[in-house]
């Protein structure tokens, strides 16, 4: 089967974007052959097996190194307390920032993997720390394979993804290590390589999915506005479908764990704009200190924004301005990590940069008419410019191995936080028939709880009438904390809304 053309300088001879709606299976099996097969040929096999050992070697020292911060630091206790936030043990989802409930992927997987560390209705910390550990570096041993297997020489790009990483222990960045942080970084990457090699339906489809790992994958959509043969129409509609999908899928799924979170939470989703924290992250950025947002993700970010401005690379361009600017809006600076979604895809542009920068020195040396039949055994490929050798993001002839990676990654990242979901949706219901039954019984304590999950809307519709009742209860039972409650309670209430309470009350009380 003949190699497609890569994506060359200016963005011109694109790989064929006819039937973009296909994955072209006729031609995949015997693609999926061949990759196999080049990928056992005695030339190529070494180079392969070296880069995936450093990966190795790379995410077992990440093992070890994100253990020590699996609960937190001194000025930071939220790993532990993000990282078991859906799991049956310790559900607290509902008392997470609005925008980090939507990350609901991440977080059911990670809660999972916290009630394997609880025994006994104890926490077991060298258990849990392994389990935090190993979550957070399998999801890099991930993002390292796609890198593998879909470009050539992947050496630089994983070894610089490794030291924007290890940046982001600097003491200013905080040390967060979140459940979605890596996994969101996995998709945006997929996305983009989906969108190099004009792979439009699967894009979209590890766009869908990794957006409920962190809904800033959603950026990846405006690559939809670039495709060459749609019209003007139709990318737009696609764009506001996956935008849909986000939205509607979020609305569906709180609307059965009964919390109410914004759309589009950003920020704590009280307004679509926040003024002092663009101001505050402007200020930041201008302030001369060694550990500076110029540095996050090994300094790539800065260079991106200085050379990366050539045709070829416009839509991955837009992707970058897009994303720095909500951060700018809604994200916290200080915090490097977060700029490490855009990392593998700085690294891409700017090493293609380079292998293609033509050195002053080389001007006047004479430049052969045709590539060596050595480079073209090597690359598979024709460049546009036979003098220039094939860019640093040409793509490998093994990338129908990475499409079915996708394809079980997406399967993966919906199985599995489909069947946990399950589980607490069942847990939070039978909680909350637990928790009525024992204030109904006259446990002062419960109904405290129940009282002011009424108020709040915590796993169910508010009603002040049944939270003033139950706060009310547990006032006359003498619990701690009930009369300011209770004061809180009724200053939000109608004297009507008060005195139907207050008969609600005696009705209670009444012998049945």
């Amino acid at each position: 089967m003949k190699p497609e053309k890569t994506a060359v300088e200016h963005g011109k001879n694109h790989p064929s974007t006819a039937g973009h709606w296909k994955l072209n299976l006729d031609g995949y099996w015997l693609s999926m052959v061949n990759a196999l097969r080049a990928g056992t040929d005695k030339k190529n096999w070494p180079p392969l097996v070296f880069e995936i050992f450093l990966a190795v070697s790379m995410c077992v020292a990440y093992y070890f190194l994100v253990q020590i911060y699996a609960v937190g630091t001194p000025n930071n206790s939220t790993n532990l307390w993000v990282f078991s936030s859906c799991s049956l043990s310790n559900f607290h989802l509902d008392q997470l920032y609005d925008c980090w409930k939507g990350r609901l992927s991440g977080l059911l997987v990670s809660g999972y993997l916290f009630d394997s560390a609880v025994q006994n209705n104890s926490l077991n910390m060298p258990e849990y720390n392994a389990v935090f550990g190993l979550y957070q570096s399998l999801w890099l041993f991930l993002l390292f394979l796609v890198v593998i297997f879909a470009l050539r020489f992947s050496l630089l790009i994983n070894l610089g993804i490794f030291a924007g990483l290890i940046y982001d222990f600097s003491p200013a960045s905080g040390m967060y290590l979140y459940p979605w942080d890596i996994p969101s970084t996995v998709f945006f990457t997929l996305g983009v390589l989906l969108f190099e090699r004009r792979q439009i339906l699967l894009m979209i489809l590890v766009t869908c999915v990794g957006c409920f790992f962190k809904e800033t994958v959603l950026v990846c959509a405006l690559l939809l506005l670039f495709v060459e043969h749609w019209k003007w129409w139709k990318r737009f509609l696609i764009f506001g479908a996956v935008v849909a999908v986000y939205v509607v899928g979020k609305k569906i799924l709180f609307a059965h764990l009964h919390l109410k979170v914004a759309a589009l939470s950003m920020s704590d989703a009280n307004s679509l704009f926040d003024p002092s924290l663009l101001v505050e992250n402007i200020k930041f950025s201008f302030t001369p200190t060694i550990n500076q947002v110029v540095f996050s993700s090994a300094g790539t970010m800065v260079a991106l924004l200085a050379l990366g401005w050539r045709r070829r690379y416009l839509p991955y361009m837009l992707l970058v301005v897009v994303f720095i600017a909500g951060q700018l809006m809604y994200g916290v600076f200080h915090e490097f990590r977060i700029f490490m979604q855009i990392l593998p895809l700085s690294l891409m542009i700017l090493a293609e940069w380079w292998r293609e920068y033509t050195w002053p020195a080389a001007v006047s040396q004479p430049q052969p008419t045709s590539k060596p039949t050595s480079e073209k055994a090597d690359t598979g490929k024709k460049s546009l410019n036979p003098t220039v050798a094939a860019p640093l993001w040409s793509l490998r002839e093994t990338f129908p191995i990475l499409a079915l990676m996708t394809i079980l990654l997406a399967v993966a990242s919906v199985a599995i936080p489909a069947w946990r979901y399950n589980s607490v949706v069942e847990y939070r219901a039978q909680a909350m028939e637990s928790l009525t039954s024992s204030a109904q019984s006259g446990y002062g304590p419960a109904q405290l709880a129940l009282g002011k999950i009424y108020r709040d809307g915590l796993g169910l519709k508010a009603d002040d009438i049944e939270a003033y009742k139950w706060l009310k209860l547990a006032q006359l039972q003498g619990v701690p904390e009930a009369d300011k409650e209770l004061t809180n309670c009724a200053t939000a209430m109608t004297t009507e809304q008060i005195n139907a309470a207050e008969d609600e009350v005696k009705q209670f009380q009444t012998p049945r």
